[in-house]
């Protein structure tokens, strides 16, 4: 995701579950904003916010900004209506050659 000009590959996934049984996918979330930690750094609201694929999960479109250091990116959400979510995402460098990726 380093440095990524197509927004199409700056997306962090999530599965939203209900915060009363944390089975039931959690359906038209809106309720809370995503947040993420950079390199073990405290939280911080992204620019973007979810977007729904369906059936509980979701997008987090980030701005090229939140990807542009190399490292370890953690994606944080919770609304009163989700159980809490967490994933890491790991964030590389690629150097294109040509018609290939090195």
């Amino acid at each position: 995701m380093c440095h990524e000009t197509n927004s199409a590959k700056r997306r962090g996934y999530i599965f939203l579950v209900d915060a009363t049984d944390g089975i039931t996918p959690e359906l038209g979330e809106a309720g809370g904003q995503p947040q993420i930690s950079k390199n073990g750094a405290g939280f911080v609201n992204t620019g973007g916010t979810l977007v729904s694929v369906g059936n509980g999960a979701y997008y987090v479109q980030f701005q090229q900004s939140e990807v542009s250091d190399r490292g370890w990116l953690l994606l944080r959400y919770k609304s009163v209506n989700t159980a809490e979510f967490q994933s890491l995402i790991h964030i590389i460098a690629q150097t294109r050659f040509g018609d290939r990726m090195l």
